[in-house]
């Protein structure tokens, strides 16, 4: 009795429904460190990185709270947020495919999908900013692998 249990329990744990939902998208661009642009089932769609945040690519409202925030110049937000593009161009080109993972909350206020992303090799991009030191940990909205991005 105990082995059939445990057997279950085994089958449950690996079932479609405690398995988080990862799926498979075209890159298209690389829009700045935390965003990019895929295609999913011919469908372009931007994602939004969770659990990391980027500074600006050019100077703007946020750029400037950005600035003023971190005590450094604008000039010095777009340095940062142009290094930590590039990084992620390096990482992913045009027609890479990369694996999504979503949470609860697919969506934010702006339409774009919320995911971890995950390269080939099945190293995650979201990770990777934070250990290179191209983004900070921020919670967008949710964060479920907080302990996995700031180990």
């Amino acid at each position: 009795m105990k082995k059939i249990f445990l057997i279950v329990l085994i089958l449950l744990y690996f079932s479609p429904a405690f398995a988080a939902e990862k799926i498979e998208a075209q890159v298209i661009k690389v829009t700045d460190g935390d965003t990019i642009e895929v295609l999913i089932d011919n469908k372009q769609e931007t994602v939004r990185l969770l659990g990391v945040d980027c500074y600006e690519t050019y100077p703007n409202n946020r750029a400037y709270k950005q600035a003023y925030t971190e005590k450094i110049t604008v000039e010095k937000v777009v340095e940062l947020g142009k290094l930590a593009k590039y990084y992620v161009q390096k990482e992913l080109k045009p027609d890479d495919m990369v694996y999504l993972e979503f949470e609860e909350n697919k969506r934010d206020s702006y339409g774009r999908l919320l995911a971890y992303v995950y390269l080939k090799d099945g190293k995650m991009l979201n990770k990777m900013l934070l250990q290179n030191k191209k983004a900070k940990y921020f919670i967008y909205e949710t964060c479920e692998k907080q302990d996995e991005l700031v180990d």
